[in-house]
């Protein structure tokens, strides 16, 4: 569908069902680098616009936002300089300098995406053929985020989702 459009800048909601907006964004940058990507989302999550823009998302923009930011970023991203509400680089900024930093924002992309599709509650097979993974390599990304981010259970690995707003509780 990108390749039909070829569009000047696709915005993009975080919360795509499925593959998730970090992996769907990571698919197309790898097929089309220039592309230009604006992630949109629910979440005012500084850990999500962190990994957003690790992945190369040009923007991050939360949907509680003010409309004037989705003009700001896409003039910004048409500039070819990347986008974050003033609000939001303030938020990064401030937990940067307090130290209290997310365990999470360490996270690779696609650790981030094994991580998010563990915490809700996919099995390893259904993570390797959504993310294109061999079923040993999600086993070892599990490992290794436990190790990572020091849980233990699969409760666990919910509640630190849950308390970085990575998931939602229900």
């Amino acid at each position: 569908m990108y390749t039909e459009l070829d569009p000047d800048i696709l915005i993009m909601d975080m919360s795509m069902p499925g593959i998730g907006g970090l992996e769907a964004l990571r698919r197309i940058l790898v097929r089309y680098n220039k592309a230009r990507v604006i992630m949109f989302s629910m979440h005012e999550n500084v850990t999500l616009a962190v990994q957003s823009m690790s992945a190369g998302a040009a923007a991050y923009l939360a949907k509680s936002g003010d409309a004037d930011d989705i003009v700001k970023a896409i003039r910004q991203v048409m500039e070819g300089k990347s986008y974050l509400s003033s609000e939001m680089a303030q938020r990064i900024a401030l937990q940067s300098v307090s130290g209290s930093e997310d365990p999470i924002q360490r996270l690779t992309v696609r650790e981030f995406e094994v991580f998010r599709l563990l915490a809700e509650g996919h099995p390893l097979e259904y993570i390797a053929e959504t993310l294109n993974l061999g079923h040993k390599t999600v086993a070892n990304y599990q490992t290794m985020l436990k190790q990572k981010l020091g849980f233990h259970s699969s409760v666990e690995l919910v509640r630190l989702a849950i308390k970085y707003n990575v998931i939602k509780s229900h």
